[in-house]
This record gives structure tokens, sequence and C-alpha cells, in this order.
């Protein structure tokens, strides 16, 4: 296998077809436009920028945002323009001063941080060149950016992408280092700008924007190095499918027709598809080449040619080749992409409830990743100190990776702790490049774990927590058998991005939440060297390298390492690596400060201890984790297996990772990881932060994990959220959480009932929603009610994404429908549940609808027997076009009871119709 052949192919399947990923681009032709005296002529939407630390392991610059982007206008005109009054708008905001001037042949560059442009020297900027800061960030996935004039009018627009038929190494170089051979360090806050080769040929034309040279960089304030006298055609989409279309999926000996459509036909000719069997083992692979024809039945500059049909698992590689107008060349992927082949996939037909994935990764790359995982010591190199962590610990290798027909080139290794990182457990890290994520993500972990993580997972997810996701897959690698892997997401900017819509859609009532940060406990256990667990002369000489003890004790200084450099290493953050290590090294130190005591002689100065915590964590959602984690009797998260979480508003939380061997010992403490004279779990705990809940707010732990207990956690709830594998340990866990909290039998509201509107009904302003009186189960001195949660969903949605939600102190058992929120004519479903002054909530109620509107009336319009049978056809089959007619046979069809067939086997696919998609 050829490495400078990897790429992905850009296609999807919907509707019986593979389409291209990538939409054909409408460019209308404004000619006003075309003569604009100014026109946006350089877009740097992502720069690279690397993190960077001066001595003391503090950020040399902010980079939460981009800091070196910038616009650039041209004016091509022999007179000089007048911008007094224009503006930009669109992804970024931006109003020229009065007595603005851009020169005739003069450009003028527009920065979201003027002064840094000036400090990188090859652009060799003045400050009479660059105007700013502007409004806002040019989105690095795609944006708009309009120049208005002082009328109102517009005189240029551009609306770019990240994605094909726009160049996409203008995305930061378009991928990291390991797919695009490049040395981002050498570019630093450059990169690749999107440059405009002629300035009369209209904006919206993919084809008139190139990614600027990577020798050269941007050009901000000069002649672009694509300019050009003329734009070269460019290929707007393209597919793979095979020409029998009654499978999705490419299949075995099946050829398939590679077409191509062509921004323009100007100049174009000569036109082919070039093509190759990949053999991850070989980089010779012969190349084989067809002329691609004209197809007249199609709109446009449309081509096509059939590659023949190849066996089951055959990655086929291909690119388009065209004269446009100096020679043939490579056109697609283009120059400026990180990539070099498209590819498709023939998919063996296999049946099998988990997603498949094949996987293709060369003998020698698997050797590789294995003599990596095997130095020793295995994370660092001797002498220690200073102890340099090893590159190779977390280096990967290219492979293949193929997911239901798409083809991906990615990065792998082995995954594993320190501990238990080995071949043999044939647990691997994905990552996938930036232009081609996996269902949204760019890394996944594949790992041999069992139920405590498949299932584990979900009543964190429950509670409101960011969590992991997992799911089972079966996953071929090379000529192997099917392995069945159990998926799981890495905690990231992807997953926490994803739990911020999760939380947006369901309490809709409530501040969006802004993105924090993720900080993984990667340290040692008390006592550890390099040299192995109890090599360690005192507990703070423990550590291995820049490592030390991952359960938030102060870490001491070491000899070639400052502090923040052992706390990023100790707790290293999974985004915006900018930061380094001065948040968890504040964090810490803080805490410690407020505690006034030291791990080796423990004694907290409590109030203090309690004011810090009070203003530097979310004090819920902290004593959620710790009362959900040690519920689950938690074997080893004392000093990893857990991550530190910042969340967006500033405040600190924790998030839960690898569940080795939880749900299984029910007779354990609810306060493990608390110091005690004697430790239960000597060797990994205290963990210090539960420690100083723990002591700080016991009585509120105590409640969180009583009530959470008889409500998230018990065996009922634990089935129903998918969890029923640890019902069973729910059941048997309670008595105990129940004697060691103190807090007695459970007593909650009863749950109530809807009573009006009656079910179905009709309703219109001012309708209430009316629910049963309060009751309580405690038979004397019942607690009172103290609020009320409502919520209402669509008829085609669910409570984790309700339209309207309420928890209220006043609208105790009724709520006017909220008909501002609401359509009319829609039906609407709610429920409502009580809570006491204890925080205990009653079961929801019972579900009940209403419609928003006047009463229905339903009038039958034609009437149709029970006793009648149906036919229908559920193989997802395309069926021919008379299949309507009365002559049609259907004999062949399955039958079933009038109006509705009843299919209890899996469908083969989802069905699709121009009205459900």
């Amino acid at each position: 296998m050829c490495l400078a052949r990897l790429t992905v192919m850009c296609c999807f399947f919907v509707s019986s077809r593979w389409v291209p990923v990538v939409l054909v681009v409408a460019i209308m032709l404004a000619s006003r436009l075309l003569q604009a005296a100014v026109v946006i002529n350089e877009i740097h939407y992502h720069p690279v920028e690397i993190e960077a630390f001066d001595d003391s392991g503090r950020p040399v610059l902010d980079l939460s945002e981009d800091v070196h982007e910038f616009l650039e206008l041209h004016n091509p005109t022999n007179t000089d323009a007048s911008l007094s009054n224009w503006s930009l708008s669109g992804g970024v905001s931006f109003d020229f001063p009065p007595g603005t001037i851009l020169p005739a042949r003069g450009f003028l560059v527009v920065a979201r941080n003027p002064r840094r442009l000036e400090m990188i020297p090859s652009y060799g900027l003045s400050l009479n060149q660059v105007l700013g800061p502007y409004r806002g960030v040019l989105a690095n996935s795609g944006d708009t950016v309009r120049l208005i004039d002082s009328s109102g009018k517009l005189v240029d627009a551009v609306t770019y992408s990240a994605s094909s038929p726009w160049a996409v190494g203008a995305d930061a170089l378009g991928a990291d280092d390991e797919w695009t051979g490049a040395r981002s360090a050498d570019h630093q806050y450059r990169g690749r700008s999107l440059e405009r080769v002629r300035v009369d040929h209209p904006s919206a034309d993919p084809a008139n924007w190139i990614a600027s040279p990577l020798s050269k960089g941007p050009t901000p304030g000069g002649t672009n190095s694509s300019a050009s006298s003329w734009v070269r055609p460019v290929v707007m989409a393209f597919s793979a499918v095979q020409t029998n279309g009654a499978d999705a999926l490419t299949r075995s000996n099946q050829p398939v027709r590679v077409a191509a459509l062509f921004s323009s036909a100007h100049l174009l000719s000569n036109i082919s598809v070039e093509w190759f069997v990949d053999n991850v083992n070989l980089t010779n692979e012969p190349l084989n080449e067809l002329l691609m024809a004209a197809d007249p039945t199609q709109p446009g500059s449309y081509f096509s040619a059939v590659i023949p049909g190849q066996v089951n698992r055959a990655v086929v590689r291909y690119r388009i080749k065209a004269d446009r107008g100096v020679g043939v060349e490579v056109v697609s992927p283009r120059a400026d992409d990180p990539f070099q082949w498209h590819a498709f996939f023939v998919s063996p037909t296999r049946v099998g409830a988990n997603p498949a994935y094949d996987v293709f990764i060369r003998g020698s790359a698997l050797t590789q990743l294995e003599v990596n995982i095997s130095q020793s010591p295995r994370r660092v190199t001797l002498p220690d100190p200073p102890g340099i962590p090893r590159a190779s610990w977390n280096a990967d290798e290219a492979a293949i990776f193929v997911h239901e027909g798409r083809v991906y080139d990615i990065r792998m290794r082995y995954h594993g702790s320190r501990y238990n990182r080995n071949a043999g457990r044939q647990s691997y890290k994905f990552r996938f490049p930036r232009y081609a994520p996996l269902n949204g993500r760019t890394s996944y972990f594949e790992t041999d774990k069992g139920d405590e993580h498949r299932l584990g997972w979900l009543p964190y997810h429950a509670a409101d927590l960011p969590v992991f996701r997992c799911r089972s897959v079966d996953l071929y690698l090379n000529a192997n058998a099917a392995l069945v892997r159990l998926e799981q997401e890495e905690m990231d900017t992807d997953l926490y991005e994803r739990w911020i819509r999760e939380q947006e859609a369901k309490y809709p009532d409530r501040r969006k939440e802004r993105r924090g940060w993720f900080y993984k406990s990667s340290g040692v256990v008390p006592l550890e060297s390099a040299l192995g667990i109890g090599q360690a002369s005192s507990y703070t000489t423990s550590g291995e390298g820049p490592y030390y003890i991952g359960n938030c004790a102060p870490i001491p200084p070491k000899q070639g390492w400052n502090l923040r450099q052992r706390y990023d290493w100790t707790f290293p953050i999974q985004m915006d690596s900018w930061r380094g290590g001065g948040d968890v090294h504040d964090l810490v130190t803080g805490l410690w400060s407020a505690r006034g005591d030291l791990p080796t002689a423990p004694n907290p100065r409590l109030p203090s201890l309690k004011d810090y915590l009070l203003a530097n964590f979310d004090i819920d959602a902290t004593l959620t984790y710790i009362a959900i984690r040690n519920w689950s009797a938690p074997f080893d998260n004392a000093t990893h297996n857990h991550f530190l979480w910042k969340k967006g508003d500033g405040r600190w939380g924790m998030a839960a990772w690898d569940l080795d061997a939880e749900f299984s010992n029910s007779g354990q403490s609810i306060f493990w990881d608390e110091w005690e004279p004697v430790q239960p779990d000597s060797l990994r705990g205290p963990q210090w932060i539960k420690d100083s809940f723990l002591k700080t707010f016991r009585d509120e732990f105590r409640r969180k994990i009583y009530i959470l207990t008889h409500t998230l956690l018990t065996p009922s709830n634990m089935v129903a959220m998918g969890a029923g594998a640890h019902a069973s340990f729910a059941a048997s866990r309670t008595p105990v959480v129940v004697a060691q909290s103190g807090l007695g039998p459970w007593h909650a509201p009863v749950k109530p009932q809807p009573l009006a509107p009656a079910n179905g009904a009709g309703v219109v302003p001012p309708a209430l929603l009316v629910a049963s009186a309060y009751s309580h189960t405690r038979p004397s001195n019942p607690e009172p009610h103290v609020s009320s949660i409502w919520t209402i969903r669509r008829s085609d949605g669910g409570y984790t994404n309700p339209v309207f939600r309420l928890h209220t102190t006043s609208n105790l058992t009724s709520l006017p429908v909220p008909f501002d929120e609401l359509v009319f004519g829609e039906t609407y479903f709610w429920k409502v549940s009580y809570l006491d002054r204890n925080g205990h909530p009653s079961r929801d109620s019972d579900e009940s609808s209403f419609n928003y509107g006047p009463e229905r009336v339903t009038v039958p319009l034609i009437t149709i027997s029970p006793e009648s049978l149906w036919r229908y056809e559920v193989s997802g089959t395309p069926q021919p076009a008379d299949w309507t007619g009365f002559g049609f046979d259907d004999s062949g069809w399955k039958q079933g009871a009038a109006l509705i067939a009843d299919e209890t086997g899996r469908l083969p696919e989802l069905i699709r119709t121009t009205f459900a998609r």
C-alpha cells in the first residue's frame, strides 16, 4: 500500500443510490458583481495555531478562537475606491471607518487581531495595511462573507466550505501531519488561505478559489500566488455506484460506474479515471486508466466510466484526471486537498445486529505497534529524572477503515492503560482525519471491555452528566474472523458538544451550556516509580517522568519539569491543548490551600474547604458523580479512570472513565475513596476531591445517593434505561445504601394523575393542564409539596427533546397551557411529577394528550371491511413503475389484515420516500 495514496471516498447512500457528499453548487452570475471595483480576494479562516508555553508552563497565546485569521480586499481598477461607511457581514462583521481608501490596484487586510498579523515576518505587513479587529470569527467548517457598500448594496459575497468541491487544504492544512506529510510547526500562525484566482470570475464558484501554496502560505496585502488569467474547471460532485442499482452497497463482481460533474467544460479534454486495487502490504500496485465519456442525458459537464467488478473486501482507489488547457493532470482530488485518491469498497453480504467494521493494516505496522508498547519503562525513558515521555507510547500507524461501504484513511494503535496495554487484548484506538469523521467523531476506542462499560455509562447519561457512549461492533481486522469489540467514545470536544446539544434539547427552560474542558487522570499510584509499583522511596517521590499520583494530591517540583508541565502530563487536557496544565494546577493548589493539610497528614479545615468548594465547583453535579460512582462500587477510580471536568462557566466537576470490576461488590462502603485511618483501598485511594466532598458535604451526599438509589438507580429503572444486567446488583445495593446513609425507609409524593384536559381533547386559550391533588407515602407528618416539573412533548418527539419544560414552585397542580410555545393544529403529550421538601420526587404521571385547537371531527371517507386481506411488500427491492396499476401481479407479495400489514422480521433497510428521508 502506498501511503501517499490514502484518502476517503466522499459519498454516502440516500434513496437507493450512492450520491456525493458535496452538493452541486448553483453559480449565479451577477453582472454587477463581475464589474465590482472591490472584491473579496483572500480568506484565511483557519490558520495553523500550535500551542506554545513559556518557561513556567504558561500558554504564550490564548488560542480559544483563531487569532491569526483575516480577510483581504482588492481593488483591481486603476481608480482609488472609497470604503467610507462600507461594512463586512456574515460570519464576521466590521464597519469601515470614514475616510478609508483602497488604492487603485491595492490590497486591504481586515484581521481579527491586526497586531498578531503584523508580527508574522513573512507577511511584511504594516499598520496602514491592516484594519480591525472585526467582530466574530470565521467558522472553520464553512461560512459566508459579504461586502456591503455605504448604500447597503451587496458588492461581493463568498460562501466557502472546508469540504469538496472547495479546497480542503485551506482548513489548517486539511488534516493533522500524519495524514498530510507536512510539518505544521513550520507553518505556525500561517498555514494555507483561500486565494481568489480571477477577480472578474464569480466569487461563488469553488473553482475560483485555490489554497495558497504550502511553500509560501497566505499573501495578505499582496498579489495572490494563485492568481491567474483563467479559472480551471474543478470536479463539483462525484460518485461510484455499481451499475446494477439493486443494492445500496457495491457487491462482489459488480461493475462500478465512476461519475464526475465538472464546474465547466471550458478547455476540458482527455477526461479519465485512474484506479487500482489497494493492497496494504504493497506499494507498487498496478495502475489502470479508463477514458470517461460525456453523458448527454445528464445536466452540465457530466462524465463517467465503468470500472470492472472486483472481489469481496476489495478497496478500489480512484482519481479523476483531465486536460484543463495545460496538459493532463489529476483534478479530483484537488491538488490542494490533503489526500490523493478517492475510494470505494466491495462489501460482502453479512447478517448481524452489530455495525460491521473492516480494517486493513500492513503486517509490519502491526508489529511496530507492538514494539511501541513493549519498552521498559513503558511510558518514559531512563534516567528518571527527568524521565522523558516516550513518543512511541501513543504512536499510531496508517490503516484503512470501512463502514457501510465508505472508506476512511485512519490512524490506529493499541489501547489500554500503562498496566494493561498489550497486543493480546486486541483493543485499539482509531483516529479519523478532520475532513472525514465517523458519525461526527474523529476518534473511537474499540475495546475488550464487558457489561460494566457497555451498560455502566447509562446512569451517568440519565443523570445529565457528560459521559462516553458504548455499543458493540463486529471488527474484521485484515483476514481475521469477526471480533466483537465494545466501541467507546473518547472524552473530547466531539463528546462535549454532543452533550451540550442533548442538554439544550432536554431542558428548553435552561440557559445553553458553554463548552468547557476534560482533563484525564493519567498519573501513577502512591509509591510507584518508573521502575514499578512500590519502588518509590516516599509519597512525594512517587511518579515516573512528569507524571505524579493521579488522585489530586499536590504535585511537588521535579528536576527537568516545571509544575504546570507536571500537571499537564498527569491530567492532560483533552481539547484546547494550548491551555496546558494551568487549570488543574490552580484547582489542586487552591484545594490544598483551603484544606490546610497534607496528603501524608490529612486533617482538613472544613469551613475554609467548604468555602473553596462552593466558589469553584458545581456542587450538585459533583455530588451526583460521586454518588453514582460510589453506588456502583468502584474498584480503581482514585488515581486514574476518571476525568476532572471544568465547565464553560468555570466551575469544576468530575466525569467517569474505565468502570473495571464495578457493579459487583454490593456491600461496599458508600464513602469509598475517602481518607480513613485504615484505607479500604490501600494501593489506590483516597481520591482527594472525593474525600473533600465526602467530609464537607457529608449530609448532602447521603441524601443524594439515597435519592438516586430510590429513583434513577432502582432495579426497574435500570431495566428501563437498558442496563437490565445490573438490576440484580441494584436490588442488593439498595439496603446497603439505606443502612449506610442512615435515612431509613423511602417516602415520596404519590404519583400524580392527569385530570384535565381529557386525553385527546382539543384545547384553546385559556386552558389549563390539571393534575391530581398532592399526597405523600409517609403515613404521618408527610413532607409538603414544594415544586412540580411539567413537561410537554410533540407527537413526533420525546421527553429528551420536549417542546416545553418548567420546574416551578407556584404552579403545583395546574399550569396554563403554554400556547405561545405550541403550533395550532398539532397534538401534544404531557406529564408532571411532584417533589417534596426533601427533594424526593414522585414517579412521573401517566401521559396524557391534547390537540391545540377545537375538537376534531372524524368524517369517514371510505369504509374498508376489517375482514379483508391486503397485499404488502417490505423487502426494500425497487418495484416496477406500473406497480400501482390494476394489472400488476402482486401474488408474490405477503398479505395481512386490512389497513395495517404486520412484518415481525427486521427490514433490510430504512424505507425512505419523498416525504420521509
